[in-house]
């Protein structure tokens, strides 16, 4: 037990000190210990405007232009002068006034736009973010309207470029079949390596909350490590099984 705290103390250590030089100019400069000014924009717009996009059944861009008019008037009524705050200040105050339209959202829609994200997270195939793919692509899905995830994503691929919806059609099928042997192979691992097993639960489940409504291939990228030693895992008892099956006697 020593050893693995000193250990975690050691890594905890080596973490932080490239990072402690912008906390200290932070503290001089802003009286802050933030290392980022973007948790109020991210949690507005990219948070409040997704959750409310989805319900509402709207473009992502008309939502966020909306909240950014509301969050101005928000201001003038308590007499704030945006300009004269500090970035971080001005995060701040994006920050607070998001928590306040979120308390005002059903939980149901949060809830359901944060497993959209998490599903998109999780299953979208990684070739979509390939730029050669992507020149293809003549849609937006941010901006796709419809009746939830499929009817999104359905009139997202098929109002779209042929070549691009060729592409991504073949992607989400080997990514389907990716993840079903990542699931095969966390099941294995739970019956022989339990703990390993809720580690890795943990660790893919953290991410996917982290992220939230906010969904690209690109975002599961901490959590390949694990989905790759999982689809391992599952191809491997796979093999030994179709070996021992083949064997005579």
């Amino acid at each position: 037990p020593g050893a693995a705290v000193a250990a975690c103390l050691l890594v905890l250590a080596l973490a932080a000190v490239p990072v402690a030089p912008l906390v200290l100019r932070n503290l001089e400069q802003f009286g802050t210990a933030q290392l980022t000014t973007q948790k109020g924009p991210h949690a507005l717009y990219w948070v409040v405007g997704q959750i409310l996009a989805q319900a509402e059944q709207r473009p992502f861009e008309e939502v966020t232009r909306e909240l950014l008019r509301d969050f101005t008037a928000s201001l003038e009524r308590r007499n704030v002068d945006l300009s004269k705050l500090n970035p971080y200040e001005q995060s701040d105050e994006k920050l607070e006034y998001a928590i306040e339209r979120l308390s005002s959202i059903p939980l149901s829609d949060t809830i359901k736009t944060w497993l959209s994200g998490a599903v998109i997270n999780l299953a979208s195939p990684a070739v979509v973010v390939d730029t050669r793919v992507r020149a293809l692509n003549r849609r937006s899905f941010a901006e796709t309207t419809g009746d939830g995830l499929v009817d999104r994503l359905a009139t997202f691929l098929f109002d779209n470029d042929s070549d691009y919806t060729l592409i991504v059609g073949i992607g989400s099928v080997a990514s389907a079949i990716a993840l079903a042997l990542q699931f095969l192979g966390w099941t294995w691992l739970a019956r022989h390596l339990p703990y390993a097993a809720a580690i890795s639960a943990a660790v893919i489940l953290y991410i996917l909350l982290i992220n939230g409504p906010v969904a690209s291939p690109k975002y599961r990228l901490p959590i390949e490590p694990v989905l790759i030693i999982l689809q391992a895992a599952a191809m491997v008892n796979l093999y030994h099984r179709f070996r021992a099956r083949r064997r005579p006697g």
